[in-house]
């Protein structure tokens, strides 16, 4: 990953939980009354929730989960008033390094 990419992250707007079940995901905006899971206390000052599941579905899924949703994260605190969708989030996450992720998982 970049390190561009990596400061970006290192924020006390993004909040990283890792859950025995659920989802992969990205949360946002969060607002102060938002719930997500009675199981997640938000940390003051949160604006993004990663969510990453303990549970491996596949090694490819979950790389590309991760990968995916990191995506949508940097997206998110790089300009947090536009509307992005999923192909901007994929765009971010292999402009950031992330590809490298994405080679971990043998082609078929």
């Amino acid at each position: 990953m970049e390190i561009g990419a990596i400061y970006e992250l290192r924020t006390s707007k993004l909040q990283v939980v890792v859950l025995p079940r659920g989802l992969t995901w990205a949360y946002f905006p969060i607002h102060e009354y938002r719930v997500v899971s009675d199981k997640i206390t938000l940390q003051p000052g949160t604006k993004v929730l990663l969510t990453i599941s303990e549970r491996i579905y596949t090694q490819k899924q979950t790389c590309d989960d991760l990968a995916h949703h990191f995506g949508h994260v940097l997206c998110y605190l790089r300009k947090p008033g536009w509307i992005h969708d999923c192909v901007d989030a994929d765009r971010a996450a292999r402009q950031c390094g992330l590809e490298a992720l994405l080679r971990l998982v043998p082609q078929p």
